[in-house]
């Protein structure tokens, strides 16, 4: 008998570890790849917002940032920002950078309550992409916990239900994504509503409605709990009619083509893993369909004809085929997690994970620093990264355009669309820098344009400065001569010098 009691407890315990040890593995994959520069401009809109809450102990609900805004309405959930700024006092931007790879960890390990770490793993494309050091990656995260705590309450009719509107409490102060919860409340009373068509699931589903519903109330009732009440919803409804929306690359569709499948394994480009998630979704929702599971294959489906529509919504197709497909997935539960230590192995040969803290070499750091020291007179126009501009700049120095874009309104979209697109002596530009007094350009390489040729033949604008990523223009008028006589450069001799191509 004791021989038996202790073969069935070994038998138990490693049945465990074909979980355990996949699934420590995936999170820690997951965490190591997480640990990525900083890269784009939202991060540095939310240190601004939350420096000004601290340093003047008011709540940021207009424009103080721009020269073209200002006074311009402004809402946004305040607390991602005091976590972001926080963490940057601790620790500085390798801080910033380990957030990331906390929040990619912490959303895969979510994605184990699926029951698949093979799924897991496919699925850290997806999140890579939404988990950076931007407020988009608390939806990530709280999407995650949403959904494992509602599919829980679903498949088993128990659950702690009471976290979700403490949960939404914190998430509607950190990102405008708190609809997303709503919407998998939806998505759950979805799922109930298609179990009931069985007569004997019937009661059971009405009964776990029922016994859900006061905590569903409180949940929508928690997004009320923020400085803005009700104003929240307008600022969803202000993000959705923004002018850059339909530009953004993030809602594009995801093309089908060869060059779209070869990126499957790509961390930075998340259209091959959408293409190979999208598949499995529909696979598996086939596998739920033959086992009766009508909601749960209802769901997967959705999922999968949205994120291919919409690029935003990768980690929403990954995190629903995650937490709803694991149950289906047809493989034994030894191979599955054989299969996910060996996707963990193909990525790191593919893909090579290369550990990084810090700013990306993207930002014009140098060329900030320069505008700071020499003292170039305000304004000045960033044409990239206006709100790092701000950061390391303010109050000395406002910015012209930045990634929060709502204050700036379809009318600044196209005055900016024109900068970009002509060069620095055509009559746009002239009425621009005549209008608000610009006396610099920050050009910075990327989207919207370096502009170099341009800038440096122009007779208005004096190159004082230059780097491989960035060059500050001076106006010429005669309060900045003396500036422009001692700091002017030869454009040719400094590109030659620091290897920067026109």
């Amino acid at each position: 008998m004791n021989i038996a009691i202790l073969g069935s407890v070994w038998r138990a315990g490693a049945g465990r570890l074909w979980f355990v040890v996949p699934a420590a593995i995936v999170v820690g994959f997951a965490f190591v790849v997480g640990l990525r520069p900083i890269v784009g401009d939202d991060l540095f809109f939310l240190l601004n917002d939350a420096r000004w809450l601290v340093d003047y102990g008011t709540i940021p609900r207009v424009d103080h940032f721009s020269y073209t805004a200002a006074g311009a309405p402004w809402i946004y959930p305040l607390g991602g920002g005091l976590i972001f700024y926080g963490l940057y006092l601790v620790g500085g931007y390798a801080a910033l950078s380990c957030f990331a790879a906390a929040a990619l960890a912490a959303t895969t390990a979510l994605l184990l309550r699926g029951g698949s770490a093979l799924l897991a793993v496919v699925a850290v494309p997806l999140e890579y992409t939404r988990t950076n050091a931007r407020a988009d990656a608390f939806t990530t995260v709280l999407a995650a916990a949403f959904l494992v705590l509602l599919w829980d309450y679903h498949r088993a009719g128990r659950g702690r239900l009471w976290l979700l509107p403490v949960l939404m409490a914190a998430w509607v102060n950190l990102h405008l994504g708190f609809v997303t919860g709503l919407g998998l409340v939806a998505v759950y009373l979805l799922a109930e509503a298609l179990e009931a068509l069985w007569p004997d699931r019937r009661a059971k589903a009405i009964a776990r409605v029922k016994c859900a519903l006061p905590w569903l109330f409180a949940t929508f009732a928690a997004t009320l709990i923020n400085p803005f009440g009700f104003g929240i919803y307008g600022a969803i409804r202000d993000q959705f009619a923004a002018p850059q929306l339909e530009a953004m690359i993030e809602w594009q569709p995801v093309p089908i083509d060869w060059a779209t499948l070869s990126h499957i394994f790509s961390l930075g480009n998340a259209a091959g893993g959408i293409m190979l998630v999208t598949v499995t979704a529909v696979a598996l929702a086939a596998v739920a369909l033959y086992r009766r599971r009508l909601g749960a294959a209802v769901i997967l489906i959705g999922a999968a004809a949205a994120a291919p529509h919409h690029v935003r919504f990768e980690a929403l197709l990954g995190i629903v085929t995650a937490i709803v497909g694991g149950k289906f997935v047809p493989l034994p539960k030894r191979l599955a997690a054989g299969a996910a230590i060996a996707l963990v192995g193909a990525y790191c040969v593919v893909v090579t994970p290369r550990p990084f803290l810090g700013l990306s070499y993207e930002y014009p750091s140098g060329a900030v620093d320069f505008i700071a020291r020499e003292h170039i007179p305000a304004q000045v126009l960033p044409t990239r990264f206006g709100a790092y501009f701000v950061w390391r700049l303010w109050p000395e120095y406002r910015d012209y355009w930045d990634a929060r874009t709502i204050p700036f309104g379809q009318d600044g979209m196209a005055r900016l669309g024109y900068l970009t697109s002509h060069p620095p002596d055509a009559p746009g530009w002239q009425r621009e820098v005549e209008h608000y007094d610009i006396n610099g350009v920050l050009a910075v390489r990327g989207p919207l344009g370096f502009r170099m040729n341009e800038f440096c033949a122009s007779d208005q604008w004096a190159p004082v400065y230059l780097d491989k990523v960035s060059a500050v223009f001076v106006r010429r008028r005669p309060e900045n001569e003396d500036l422009i006589k001692r700091l002017r450069i030869d454009c040719s001799e400094a590109q030659r010098r620091s290897g920067v191509m026109p």
